[in-house]
């Protein structure tokens, strides 16, 4: 079995998603903008959540198919970045 090491890079930025909230606090993005280009979600990995003060964050492990994202939005403030990369 072969194992490829992957690199993250810590990206920290704002972005704007398309995503889908439905009951009982599920939310899932389905697309986002980031550097100039639409990323479609193929597959959420893992979700998780923390807290920041009294601001609840919802994480999520998406991928496009090729590229691991972590993206998290502040149900606080509405708004989502990226915060890693695996490249």
């Amino acid at each position: 079995m072969l194992y490829i090491m992957k690199e993250t890079m810590e990206i920290g930025e704002t972005i704007s998603v398309i995503a889908s909230f439905g009951m009982s606090d599920k939310i899932r993005p389905l697309r986002f903008e980031w550097g100039g280009r639409q990323i479609d979600i193929t597959d959420i990995t893992y979700m998780w959540e923390t807290k920041e003060g009294k601001d609840k964050l919802y994480h999520f492990s998406v991928t496009d198919g090729e590229t691991l994202y972590e993206l998290v939005f502040d149900s606080c403030s509405l708004v989502w970045k990226i915060e890693q990369v695996e490249v």
